[in-house]
């Protein structure tokens, strides 16, 4: 995984402010809801093995992390919001999907 620091992620905490519609609500609510065994392998799913942290060319900070997991599951980054914030997120040389910005700006914890 490489993270890069960027100027600004304003787009990202402005589309995290919009509410969604009722319909949506109520979809994520029941799928919030619905029970999901958890991981046998918890609390242990994920080790961090290694970190290597390097300042580009274009003086930004990457961070490389080598992840071990055992399931499919979330993984919370070294990085605070209003303090330092990954641009991008690459995992297996792809960049990350279902990346989610948690933030208390819009009253999200």
């Amino acid at each position: 995984m490489v993270f890069a620091v960027a100027d600004a992620v304003y787009a990202v905490a402005k589309w995290l402010c919009d509410i969604p519609d009722k319909a949506v609500l109520d979809k994520l609510r029941s799928k919030l809801l619905e029970k999901q065994p958890a991981p046998d392998c918890l609390p242990s799913c994920v080790q961090i093995s290694q970190m290597k942290m390097a300042i580009t060319n274009d003086k930004e900070l990457a961070i490389t992390l080598q992840i071990h997991a055992q399931q499919s599951v979330a993984i919370p980054l070294p990085a605070e919001y209003e303090q330092w914030f990954p641009d991008q997120v690459i995992v297996d040389g792809q960049i990350a999907k279902g990346f989610i910005v948690m933030t208390t700006d819009c009253g999200l914890t």
